[in-house]
């Protein structure tokens, strides 16, 4: 691909088919201080007729590829994030080295695309060719409206966005069926939270970008209705990601006080009235078993599964761990855990609690 403005729009409004990049690095300057523990550098790219300056890659993978100024590496993986200026830059998720140079290749001239001279119709034309979202070009101050979580409803439009702080996030799950994967994250403002879903293309797009605890900006979703039975969130809606989608990291400032609202309940109040329904538990480990490796004839697979005995104040039960769950289960006895998405069930007419593909675990 040849760094020209339309190409890093496309790229900034979430096209990854020009990737991978194959690019020379001209300059690397490490910002001061940290992000979330992370130190960030910016660097200078060139296809040898056109350099940019705006790519930041995190300072352990450069160390770790051991990369210097004129190496020439390959860009697999990016994102485009958004800072508190409202610019963007593109940030680096992944990139090898090809070969390590000792001069600049050709004599390349600075790309800016905020210099762009066209017309705001030319370039949605020339984006929607290349199959990218219209949804944000920064020269044209093109802002989709931000719209609180709550008051997200089914008839929003697609150029609708939302902000946020991740407060939960599943692991890669599989379908039982082995045809697909998908993932879920929790994304909440300050008076509401939503389930975000990801499947197939879209988990390798955006698993790795999504990091609880981070804010995002959101656009280019579509809605749909909660699957009450896998999410016990108050919201009526689902987001669905598509591979339009555009996820950009933001100033975590305006959600500091955003916390994970667990809609905790004693064991005691669960009911077999309840059964198939997901509730959250705060609970203290009583007794783990070994994790066995059985054959499941509905799914065709075998499973490691494990059982623990909890407890709260109100009495016991038996959750049953499947899968990973089962297999790298760190709890010690005695120690305190959060349940969060439990099905409840029951077996031989007793109440019990078993992790699903939405389940998260948190070690207290």
């Amino acid at each position: 691909m040849i760094l020209s403005e339309l190409s890093i729009s496309r790229l900034i409004n979430g096209n990854i088919n020009d990737l991978p990049l194959k690019l020379q690095i001209l300059d690397i300057h490490r910002l001061q201080g940290d992000v979330c523990g992370k130190f960030i550098a910016r660097i200078k790219l060139s296809d040898g007729i056109n350099y940019y300056r705006g790519f930041v890659i995190d300072v352990s993978n450069l160390e770790l590829l051991h990369v210097n100024v004129y190496a020439v590496v390959s860009i697999d993986r990016l994102v485009a994030l958004k800072h508190s200026e409202g610019k963007y830059v593109l940030q680096i998720i992944e990139m090898h080295l090809i070969s390590q140079e000792n001069h600049c290749l050709g004599i390349p001239e600075a790309c800016s695309y905020m210099t762009i001279n066209t017309s705001h119709s030319a370039i949605n034309k020339n984006l929607s060719q290349h199959t990218a979202s219209s949804c944000v070009l920064e020269q044209q101050n093109i802002v989709p409206q931000v719209i609180p979580i709550l008051q997200l409803s089914i008839s929003a439009s697609k150029e609708t966005s939302i902000e946020g702080q991740v407060i939960r996030k599943s692991g890669i799950c599989k379908f039982s069926n082995g045809t697909g994967k998908f993932f879920t994250f929790d994304i909440a403002d300050l008076h509401s939270t939503i389930r975000c879903k990801g499947f197939n293309q879209v988990v390798d797009l955006f698993f790795e970008v999504i990091v609880v605890g981070q804010a995002y900006h959101v656009v280019n979703f579509v809605l749909s209705r909660a699957n009450k039975q896998y999410n016990n969130l108050s919201h009526d809606l689902e987001i669905n990601l598509t591979k339009d989608s555009i996820i950009c990291s933001i100033d975590i400032d305006p959600y500091q006080n955003v916390h994970s609202k667990c809609n905790l309940i004693k064991i005691y109040n669960v009911s077999l009235n309840d059964v198939g329904k997901f509730v959250d538990l705060l609970v203290t480990i009583k007794t783990i078993t070994d994790a066995d490796l059985i054959y499941l004839y509905k799914k065709n697979a075998y499973l490691h599964k494990r059982i623990i005995t909890v407890y709260d104040d109100s009495g016991n039960a038996n959750i049953v761990l499947w899968g990973d769950f089962a297999k790298t289960f760190s709890g010690k006895l005695n120690q305190n855990i959060l349940f969060e998405d439990l099905l409840v069930k029951s077996f031989k007419g007793e109440l019990q609690f078993a992790t699903t593909m939405v389940t998260s675990v948190k070690l207290q």
